[in-house]
């Protein structure tokens, strides 16, 4: 079984590379978007905040008792708001209950030592309700805050441990939510587009797709769905954001990513799924992939966007542009 993980800055048409890989005979996507199963989910448990990367971090390269103690708190809090992700169009939940099985048992291998406190960056976030519950127990301040259960305090497993468990946590997930069928995986999302490799060496047998797209496009994009969470509101804010998101990207771990253009895998279609199948050592054939249906939303910007907004892009995002206008 292959994992293959697309990633992206955002808006970037991922999720045509993930549905041209999907409509193969040899993959599958095991986080469901539509209860026909040929659409993905986005998988965000690695890269999102508080998400397996972040735990990661904070055990190993940033250590300290408070941070793996925070880390560690965060993370459980994460997996549980996942029990309220629930498919739009069928209300079924996106992660079964092995999936949450999986994470409880995982959480108990990577802690070596687990025990009660309560730090200062708790104590300060503690509501009223709590902090009544801690002077009535306390109350005549010869209590341990350890006997309070209040805050779980840890320190992590050894670092090449964690690498293993969280490995086999998501072989498993990934198997079970493949529902066991023996083919490749598509994991949309799945990891940390500026740091596409050292965010995806949780996954067994991992290649990595990077998507971007032209600016325009991007801003189209953003505009017309106004985005929760991008600067589609401002021109100027979103051309300043653009360059501020191309300078953290990490190049030298894109050495071991293929690197795919949108407007380059719509109009060098044939060029680019020969490019993605020889990456993944994958055999040619003709997917049954929906190319016109990708190609509607190759221009829109030019009806979503006026002239005097196609012009700044692309006059201060000169090096990013692909087209010609």
């Amino acid at each position: 079984m292959k994992t293959v993980v697309i990633v992206s800055p955002g808006l970037s048409g991922a999720g045509a590379v993930s549905d041209y890989l999907l409509s193969r005979a040899d993959f599958v996507s095991p986080f469901k978007k539509s209860v026909d199963y040929k659409q993905d989910y986005e998988f965000r448990v690695v890269s999102d905040p508080f998400g397996i990367d972040h735990l990661y971090k904070s055990f190993y390269q940033n250590f300290s008792i408070n941070n793996a103690a925070y880390a560690h708190s965060q993370f459980k809090k994460y997996i549980q708001n996942l029990k309220k992700l629930k498919d739009i169009k069928s209300g079924e939940k996106i992660y079964n209950d092995d999936f949450f099985y999986n994470v409880e048992k995982y959480l108990k291998k990577i802690i070596k030592i687990s025990y009660y406190g309560l730090p200062q960056h708790y104590r300060i976030s503690m509501s009223n309700y709590q902090k009544i519950i801690w002077k009535l127990k306390n109350a005549n301040k010869k209590n341990f805050a350890q006997n309070t259960k209040f805050y779980e305090m840890i320190i992590p497993v050894e670092e090449k441990i964690f690498i293993k468990e969280s490995k086999k946590l998501l072989l498993k997930i990934l198997i079970t939510h493949n529902r066991k069928q023996k083919k490749n995986v598509v994991v949309d999302q799945g990891g940390n587009f500026w740091r596409p490799i050292s965010s995806t060496k949780y996954y067994p047998d991992c290649k990595v797709i990077q998507v971007t797209r032209d600016p325009k496009g991007v801003f189209s994009s953003m505009k017309t769905r106004k985005s929760l969470s991008y600067p589609g509101n401002d021109i100027r804010t979103f051309v300043n954001w653009y360059k501020e998101m191309n300078k953290k990207r990490s190049f030298i771990e894109e050495k071991n990513t293929l690197k795919i253009k949108f407007e380059d895998f719509i109009l060098n279609h044939e060029y680019s799924t020969k490019r993605i199948n020889k990456f993944l050592n994958l055999k040619n054939y003709k997917a049954i992939f929906d190319l016109e249906n990708s190609k509607k939303n190759l221009f829109k910007y030019k009806k979503n966007l006026n002239q005097k907004e196609i012009r700044f892009i692309n006059s201060n995002l000169k090096q990013f542009i692909n087209l010609n206008d």
